[in-house]
């Protein structure tokens, strides 16, 4: 409910452009309102209705004889004008009248405190009264005697608030139907974004070709052309990079080579003693520098490979098999123990060069941090449409918390004694990766490491 909530209230760009859209509307049809109410005070209609007038002087005329029903009568018309009552419940908007006769006033609406003078006969005038303003007009019977005038306050604010209901009650009861037609307008156009922000989610992290959707659309395009310019900077800066690398590591290797011989053949000839085991550490260290630069030639080629090599159908059974046919010298040197329980029918899709390298990678760490006289287990086993392969050790193991970082680059486990470069794990997650597969750690049943490989079947 929290995430539900966190998530409601988290900033979005289709709920401001549907906010936005929603606010224009509302202002426009207070603006519409604004001006309808603004044009009926300055061209009122009831004003210049000559019949109300006609009426009145009818009644003032024929009657002036008896004022008793003369006065009924005008009092009756201006109940008439006001809308039998309809007006009275909003004394801001209502009709006055107001009659002379041989300019002495025989009637005024009971809201006029005051009479109302206008100049022009016939002219809609606007006419203050104390601290009252109006809109007066007022005809004349021929002979001029009698005098009407009706008059409606002008006052723009008073009439607002008295008809803030009717403004406001359309706009709120059209709001919650006028919500569905915005959201949909705004989800289709954003859909070409969300395009755009799919292909951007589908990258792997080693995929920096250009977008392959190029919008129409003109707001768009500066987005993804600036992003294919950051992709294209971003590859140029990799290929750099790991030519850079390729190009040190590959120089680096031939004099370290003949350092190694040279080494080797100073040994042999040294009788001293403590010479020999100075030149014993000297040899370690090239041999240590050695493997280094033979891994970062591996992590750039594996890097580098990509999509665009072959992928072959590859029995996993005749691959695991090699693999431990070339670390054998190594794991009887420590008298441990490679022990291989494989399906020969299990095959998967793949380059042998990497996947070589991928399986070699997994079995020397798992030599290497074996006691001596261990076990190490290979197993390979088919699930669904996913080949498993595990690799087990009896080493001291990895803890939890650090699984995540055994990728990484150049990372070693604190307090382990075994050397190593740190890349071997970086050099088997990016084949994993290229080959669509999956690379998973967890503890052994002997105490140790298990290393769980997931690839897919061949077709």
């Amino acid at each position: 409910m929290k995430t539900r909530w966190r998530r409601l209230w988290q900033p979005s760009l289709a709920r401001r452009m549907l906010l936005a859209q929603l606010g224009l509307l509302s202002l426009l049809w207070l603006a519409l309102c604004g001006y309808a109410i603004y044009d009926t005070v300055h061209q009122n209609e009831d004003l210049g209705f000559d019949q109300r007038y006609e009426l009145a002087l009818a009644a003032a005329r024929n009657l002036s004889g008896d004022p008793v029903r003369q006065r009924d009568m005008l009092q009756h018309i201006d109940r008439i004008n006001r809308g039998d009552g309809v007006q009275e419940s909003n004394p801001s908007w209502q009709l006055l009248m107001e009659v002379w006769q041989d300019g002495r006033m025989v009637y005024a609406s009971p809201e006029l405190e005051q009479p109302i003078r206008s100049t022009q006969l016939g002219v809609t005038q606007q006419v203050q009264t104390g601290q009252r303003k109006w809109l007066a007009r007022t005809l004349a019977s021929p002979d001029g005697r009698f005098v009407v005038t009706l008059a409606q306050p002008s006052d723009l604010a008073s009439i607002y608030l008295t008809h803030s209901g009717f403004l406001l009650m359309p706009l709120l009861v059209c709001l919650p139907f006028m919500l569905l037609p915005a959201w949909i307008s705004v989800r289709l156009a954003l859909r070409p974004w969300r395009r755009v922000s799919a292909e951007i989610a589908e990258r792997g992290p080693h995929d920096l070709a250009p977008l392959d959707y190029l919008p129409p659309h003109r707001e768009l395009h500066p987005l993804v052309d600036n992003i294919n310019r950051l992709l294209s900077r971003v590859r140029e800066s990799a290929r750099r990079e790991r030519s850079f690398i390729a190009d040190a590591a590959h120089e680096i290797r031939t004099p370290l080579a003949a350092m190694q011989v040279n080494i080797e053949a100073a040994i042999q000839r040294t009788p001293d003693t403590h010479l020999r085991a100075l030149l014993d550490g000297s040899l370690l260290g090239v041999q240590r520098a050695s493997h280094l630069v033979h891994q970062l030639l591996a992590l750039m080629r594996s890097e580098a490979a990509g999509a665009g090599r072959q992928q072959n159908p590859l029995p996993l059974h005749t691959l695991l098999q090699e693999c431990c046919a070339m670390l054998a010298p190594l794991a009887c040197q420590r008298g441990v123990e490679l022990e291989l329980q494989a399906d020969g029918d299990v095959k998967i899709s793949g380059d042998t060069e990497g996947m070589l390298s991928l399986f070699e990678n997994l079995i020397n760490n798992a030599i290497k941090y074996s006691p001596d006289g261990g076990l190490v287990r290979i197993a390979v086993q088919s699930d669904g449409g996913q080949a498993v392969i595990t690799v087990s050790d009896e080493g001291p193991g990895v803890a939890p918390e650090l699984y995540e970082r055994l990728c990484e680059r150049f990372f070693r486990v604190p307090g382990q004694r075994q050397g190593g470069s740190g890349l071997g794990l970086a050099i088997a997650a990016v084949t994993v990766a290229r080959h669509d597969g999956l690379l998973r750690f967890g503890p052994a049943n002997g105490g140790g490491l298990q290393v769980t490989t997931t690839l897919p079947l061949a077709a």
